[in-house]
């Protein structure tokens, strides 16, 4: 996972940064002629109080555009909303050795993509139910990671559903996330601690008036339960520790 992909803006005058969400290979590229960029009312009372100054720091957009994937075998379409700034990016020298006059550009922070970008790799063989709650989670990072983080503990409660953890005490009630990690068969207990983890960021996620999260809090949960869906589905894994053992096995080459 490339975290600064994940705090990014975009330009006009830069690459996107991000892949298709479907082919999940080719880079994405604007349509120039659909982006659509509107000043805030806020924005203009603020310009207002400065009698018609131009005051590039005090703009603030709302946006739309369209993207396309470059790969040419795909050329998907996503869709895209958020809000946009402009900022320093250089500065011209002045002729008469004065100051130099500022450069500025338009940025663009995305708060909704659709389809939504895939945020992490996740194995093939994970479950759906596993995937659908992340992917429920990939569609509000971007305008709410608190609504995201609770989305990834889902994830886990379904995780733990899948690995043959009750959901229901003895009695019949429902059982805690917490009490449903402990719980987990001895094959998956080095993943306990990786999965309080996630409890931990996803309760705070999921609890009006508590602990806000920030999206890199958001993100340190992403990479963690990327890595455990890694380590339970992904084939390779079980192909690496077979050529491990072969060659312990053998003590050197050998078939």
């Amino acid at each position: 996972m490339d975290r600064k992909k994940l705090t990014s803006y975009f330009s006009l005058i830069e690459s996107v940064p991000w892949l298709c969400p479907t082919c999940k290979s080719g880079t994405l590229e604007i349509i120039r002629p659909s982006l659509h960029k509107k000043i805030t009312q806020q924005s203009h009372n603020i310009l207002a109080r400065y009698n018609g100054q131009w005051i590039p720091e005090e703009v603030e957009y709302r946006y739309s555009c369209m993207f396309q994937c470059r790969e040419r075998s795909c050329n998907e379409i996503i869709a895209s909303s958020g809000i946009g700034f402009i900022d320093i990016i250089g500065y011209k020298p002045d002729d008469d050795g004065g100051y130099p006059d500022p450069i500025y550009d338009d940025h663009f922070i995305p708060k909704y993509f659709e389809p939504a970008l895939k945020l992490i790799s996740v194995p093939e063989n994970c479950p759906d139910s596993v995937s659908e709650s992340l992917n429920d989670s990939f569609k509000l990072f971007f305008s709410s990671p608190s609504s995201a983080a609770n989305n990834i503990r889902i994830a886990v409660e379904r995780l733990l559903t899948e690995l043959g953890v009750p959901d229901k005490t003895a009695q019949g009630g429902f059982s805690k996330l917490h009490n449903r990690i402990e719980q987990i068969p001895s094959d998956y207990k080095s993943f306990k601690d990786a999965l309080l983890a996630i409890k931990w960021n996803g309760n705070a996620g999921s609890h009006q008036g508590g602990t806000q999260l920030s999206v890199d809090d958001v993100i340190d949960i992403y990479e963690i339960i990327e890595d455990v869906l890694k380590k339970i589905y992904d084939s390779d894994q079980d192909r690496i520790a077979e050529i491990i053992a072969r060659i312990n096995k053998n003590k050197g080459p050998g078939e």
